[in-house]
């Protein structure tokens, strides 16, 4: 989704630890703002989100002429390997980057869905986190923005899950309150 390339470890490290402390924000938000002016916030924040999504994986590569198609998970990996990115571990790194960028691209999806929907069920956070995932990844290779890959979807609706999972153990507390612990 992101041109990894500029993301070190400790870059995404840094992104990993910006996210949890903004997720730990909306939580502590969650418990203390009323429900209709929270859920306000959490549609503006997924609103801005899904932009910023927008923008990272389509908008800002158009015209950058990439035409490839990685329909199997490991292609990449294996075309690395292959001495596609130079060294075989150059391809590894580049493939271990692309999937922890992306999982942490998408966890907010499956964080603030959760907030936004009216029944935030984990089927359906998966479902269109798969949904939005593959439109961005036929967007790509329809417009030669990016390379369509099947471990981006896999990726990205793993981050949306693991970013659902979140939530749900953020907002655990306030959910178990108003159910008089049920």
């Amino acid at each position: 989704m992101l041109d990894i390339r500029y993301f070190s470890f400790p870059g995404i490290m840094a992104m990993a630890a910006f996210l949890f402390f903004g997720y730990c924000f909306l939580a502590f938000l969650y418990r203390k703002v009323p429900g209709k002016s929270f859920r306000i916030l959490a549609i503006a924040a997924f609103f801005i989100y899904i932009c910023f999504i927008v923008w990272n994986a389509v908008i800002s590569r158009i015209g950058t002429e990439f035409d490839k198609v990685a329909f199997w998970p490991m292609e990449l990996v294996v075309k690395c390997l292959n001495g596609f990115m130079g060294t075989p571990m150059a391809g590894i790194l580049f493939f271990v980057k692309d999937f922890l960028v992306n999982i942490l691209m998408f966890s907010p999806f499956g964080f603030l869905l959760a907030f936004v929907s009216e029944k935030n069920e984990l089927k359906k956070t998966i479902l269109y986190a798969f949904l939005l995932s593959l439109a961005i990844e036929l967007t790509q290779l329809i417009f030669r923005a990016g390379v369509f890959s099947t471990g981006d979807l896999l990726s990205n609706t793993i981050g949306a899950y693991l970013g659902y999972l979140l939530n749900r153990a953020l907002t655990e507390k306030k959910i178990n309150g108003e159910n008089g612990g049920k």
